[in-house]
């Protein structure tokens, strides 16, 4: 039986093995509360079939946060991975811009994204819990989430696009990934991805100091 594409951290999913392809988990948690690192998100130039699919990874992060706050801030993520309408609120409202936390980044996120390319695998459990995570990474919180995207794909920047594209689409019926990006209590986040071949997993860790 397949994995649901979201769940709450209440349901612990059976070890799933094996090929895993276009599949996408989300977590949200509630309370717990070390200073993140603002950084300005990039702005893509154009189309992603305009990338070379040798982009280093830190690009892709850059990427990520990219399209998160494209969506947080109301606009909407297009199917050549651009953004339309940033900062208008048109798509579910406005939010102020997440702000990347680098220790969040170093320590917690991409550390678990090899984590999962290692093991071939997309659950929020391994080597503990989130909040286990952001604890041993020296981050205090008072409320967090997170986001995992696991695809198969030669072009990092096409397995966050799509994934982006699905999160974007959980708006109709308020799914979980949705909800982290557009949460206003979640005020910080921690990006990492890792890739191996044609695997790819990436981490947003989302929180509020």
């Amino acid at each position: 039986m397949p994995l649901p594409l979201s769940m709450p951290l209440s349901t612990r999913p059976a070890r799933f093995t094996g090929a895993i392809i276009a599949l996408t988990l989300s977590l949200v948690a509630g309370s717990a509360a070390q200073a993140a690192s603002p950084s300005a998100d990039v702005v893509p130039a154009g189309p992603l079939e305009d990338r070379a699919v040798a982009a280093t990874l830190p690009q892709v992060e850059r990427y990520i946060l990219t399209v998160t706050n494209c969506i947080r801030t109301g606009g909407t993520v297009r199917a050549d991975g651009t953004c339309s309408g940033r900062g208008s609120g048109a798509n579910g409202g406005y939010r102020a811009p997440l702000i990347l936390s680098r220790i969040a980044s170093d320590r917690v996120a991409r550390p678990y994204s090899k984590l999962l390319v290692s093991l071939g695998e997309c659950n929020h459990w391994f080597d503990g819990s989130p909040d286990y995570r952001l604890r041993r990474g020296g981050i205090s919180f008072s409320n967090y989430g997170e986001n995992i995207g696991c695809r198969d794909n030669d072009n990092p920047f096409h397995s966050v696009r799509d994934s982006y594209l699905n999160f974007q689409s959980e708006k109709s019926y308020n799914g979980w990934h949705w909800r982290n990006i557009k949460n206003p209590s979640l005020t910080h986040v921690g990006i990492g991805i890792w890739k191996v071949g044609n695997r790819i997993r990436f981490t947003t860790d989302f929180y509020r100091p």
